[in-house]
């Protein structure tokens, strides 16, 4: 069974493509990525359900999800994107076409940091009208033991400044000063005054890189 992620837009001709191209059949599951619309703007709804009568025709055993983001929030984009290729199951297909731009820049970002997950990365391409298989980056950030444990206990429970992250985690407040400027240096965290005292907050990335336990 496979778990097909893919945007679409107002055409649907690239997401027929991708059916085919992947064999979607029984069992799977569609999700399709939608943004927000205003309630005058129609196509996109034609879209969805012109896509919808084409999985059922294939068979009524194909679930189909329907993911609403709001593009004006693309760092939530990011996030969102993220994880639903993390909890998705069995294989795993991403789409990388169609649909609005900065979904596919969200949904292509989200893929690099989730690239062990997915099985099969597509995008269609618009000189002969085929989906083609394509390979993307491969993002690798390494963390000693202790930078990952306090990279996970800022995002549980940041902001938290130094005092509080060596009450937390036992270690001293040089070593949490050193291993915080690491982790700011990698983009993971971000290092603010507060008052007298410094406090450390997750960084996109950091979230990104977060979203297994350690």
């Amino acid at each position: 069974m496979k778990t097909i992620i893919t945007p679409l837009g107002f055409d649907t001709s690239q997401i027929v493509t991708l059916i085919t191209e992947v064999k979607v059949e029984r069992g799977d599951k569609v999700i399709i990525i939608r943004p927000k619309e205003s309630t005058e703007e129609k196509r996109g709804d034609r879209a969805y359900s012109t896509t919808k009568e084409l999985l059922n025709n294939i068979s009524t055993e194909i679930t189909i999800e329907k993911i609403v983001l709001d593009t004006r929030n693309f760092q939530n984009m990011i996030l969102e994107l993220s994880n639903i290729i993390e909890t998705a199951e069995d294989k795993i297909v991403v789409n990388l076409s169609g649909g609005v731009r900065s979904i596919l820049v969200a949904l292509t970002t989200a893929a690099i940091f989730h690239h062990d997950k997915i099985d099969r990365i597509c995008n269609y391409g618009r000189i002969g009208n085929y989906m083609r298989e394509i390979e993307l980056p491969y993002v690798k950030i390494d963390l000693t033991e202790n930078e990952n444990t306090l990279l996970h206990t800022v995002k549980k429970q940041g902001p938290i400044t130094y005092n509080e992250l060596v009450k937390e985690l036992g270690f001293s407040k040089s070593t949490v000063s050193r291993l915080s400027n690491i982790l700011e240096d990698k983009s993971l965290v971000k290092i603010n005054e507060k008052g007298k005292e410094k406090e450390v907050e997750i960084a996109l990335t950091g979230r990104l890189l977060t979203s297994s336990p350690p």
